[in-house]
């Protein structure tokens, strides 16, 4: 399943592509390569590891689709990871961003 939200209009979007029948997954494709080309920025957790490449294999998005994807996505997982050689929960991270609002 793939949840959106366009941070402009505010719309969210549901793709569950795991019980679309062939039909159902071709046009299901379609719409979210429509919807993630149309966006100016991507951001998502942890997608460039597990996200992008689980919906490639999944929707058989070709891979020029996804590498303009990766070229416009904001991943803080990735880029802890590769700046750091650490990881951390969402979670975590969301929590410790809250604490530093407060002070």
């Amino acid at each position: 399943m793939l949840c959106t939200l366009d941070s402009d209009t505010k719309e969210e979007r549901v793709y569950n592509f795991m019980r679309a029948d062939d039909a159902g997954k071709r046009a299901l494709r379609a719409d979210v390569i429509d919807a993630f080309h149309a966006a100016g920025q991507l951001c998502a957790y942890n997608a460039v590891l597990f996200d992008i490449p689980f919906m490639q294999k999944q929707l058989q998005i070709p891979p020029e689709v996804v590498e303009e994807w990766l070229r416009k996505l904001c991943d803080p997982f990735h880029a802890i990871k590769t700046s750091f050689a650490y990881t951390c929960k969402l979670d975590k991270m969301l929590a410790l961003n809250l604490s530093l609002i407060h002070i």
